[in-house]
């Protein structure tokens, strides 16, 4: 193991750390000194090739509590170094197209709701669970509600039991 200075193909000169024979590290300095990438420089070479990405795709930076993407958005990718301590609030990558199915999805399940109540006789609960179901929201509930009839029944029975007390 030794330590070396370096200076990349970008210009700058950092401090690397090798291991290995001799002619490995002196054929790595090689490649460093020819096409390698500083870290500040390759940081920055892959936020721009991200943003470009998420640009191409509609992925917008939002800005959030922490506890909203824990609860909410907690499958979505945040910023690096976008956590404010102060504030408690931190950056997240959020693809509009997805919280559009979960809307869409949202208003299926409530659609599949109606339509089990209906079955079952009970119209005058419909207004009262659809309203539990909504105050009783959030986003990892509805995903995994989506288009599951035994699951739809439990919820009905919660509601109802949740309104009946």
């Amino acid at each position: 193991m030794a330590k070396y200075n370096v200076k990349f193909s970008c210009g700058h000169e950092d401090e690397i750390q090798l291991f290995g024979k001799v002619s490995e590290r002196e054929r790595k300095i090689a490649y460093f000194e020819e096409s390698g990438l500083c870290s500040s420089c390759y940081s920055e070479q892959k936020r721009t090739e991200m943003e470009a990405r998420h640009e191409k795709e509609g992925i917008v930076e939002q800005e959030m509590s922490y506890r909203e993407y824990k609860l909410n958005y907690a499958d979505c990718k945040t910023k690096p170094g976008s956590y404010n301590a102060e504030t408690k609030t931190i950056i997240v990558y959020v693809d509009p197209n997805k919280e559009q199915e979960q809307e869409e999805a949202k208003a299926r399940i409530i659609q599949a709701a109606y339509k089990l109540v209906e079955k079952a006789g009970k119209k005058e609960l419909l207004t009262k669970t659809v309203k539990w179901m909504e105050a009783n929201e959030d986003k990892d509930f509805w995903k995994k509600m989506r288009d599951n009839e035994t699951d739809m029944k439990r919820l009905l029975n919660m509601a109802y039991k949740e309104m009946t007390k």
